[in-house]
């Protein structure tokens, strides 16, 4: 009897931490803020909403908060005010040339935004971290490509994008152009990953990390580039003066999966 009465101290005491700490996980969750934009695109924008939503209701199930700028909704002046102190910033739209000297960088909003303004009007909080969920350059590969850009290339790319957002002091510039890639990421590092490790268990088993070394512009960060092989025709899509070109390709090497941050990095560090 003493025996069974122990157990089920145990048992009890078990449970007491269990709950304990996913309270304390909630509760260290609170007060975290994240902004979701969907930029302004031409054609059906609806999966793009679809998808950004379920990374709101995943953020939501954490206990962070919410606040979404979707489609005509993307006004700049609303966001930059509303993002003052926001530690997560999520975007998903076109990608631009609107960086320092035509580089990749910028958003495409219900105005383009250049780099030079994201220095300027936004306030993240420290060591926030920034998502690109498939934005043409913000990996590497743009939807206009039509060849292998190689791989010097998406490393300027994906570099000139992060710059603005890791000199505002981000921890983590992460961008990724597969359907899931970017709701994977911040499940690993909001369940204790560092962003190297959350980094590397999205590199899909199809492909290769192309390059995995120290930034340039910042040797506190470290740059990872990964790249895909592909057979078969793609179909291209492009807008011109609002216009809906297509074009069927051979297909060809896209890198599309991408960080610049902290190596070590980890959720934990956000929340000090």
């Amino acid at each position: 009897m003493k025996f069974l009465k122990l157990n089920l101290l145990m048992l009890l005491f078990s449970a007491l931490i269990a709950i304990t700490s996913y309270a304390n996980e909630n509760n260290e969750s609170k007060g975290l803020k994240a902004i979701l934009v969907v930029g302004i695109e031409e054609g059906d924008n609806e999966s793009s909403i679809e998808n950004m939503e379920e990374i709101a209701a995943f953020l939501i199930s954490k206990k962070i908060k919410v606040i979404r700028f979707y489609e005509s909704e993307a006004d700049w002046n609303k966001i930059k005010n509303e993002s003052n102190g926001a530690h997560f910033f999520i975007y998903s739209g076109h990608g631009s040339t609107l960086g320092e000297n035509g580089a990749s960088g910028g958003l495409c909003l219900t105005e383009n935004i250049n780099s030079k303004q994201i220095i300027e009007d936004l306030r993240l909080s420290k060591n926030a971290i920034v998502l690109f969920v498939s934005v043409c350059r913000g990996a590497g590969s743009s939807a206009e490509d039509e060849g292998d850009i190689g791989i010097k290339e998406a490393y300027k790319r994906v570099t000139d994008y992060a710059k603005p957002f890791i000199q505002l002091g981000a921890s983590c510039f992460y961008a990724n152009n597969v359907v899931s890639g970017v709701m994977n990421f911040l499940e690993s590092f909001l369940n204790g990953k560092t962003v190297k490790e959350s980094y590397l268990s999205t590199v899909s088993e199809w492909s290769k990390v192309e390059i995995l070394k120290v930034c340039d512009f910042d040797s506190s960060k470290t740059v990872g580039v990964a790249g895909s092989e592909y057979d078969g025709i793609m179909t291209i899509t492009t807008y011109i003066n609002g216009k809906e070109i297509t074009e069927d390709v051979e297909m060809h090497k896209l890198y599309d999966n991408a960080f610049v941050g902290i190596s070590n990095f980890t959720f934990k560090d956000l929340l000090k």
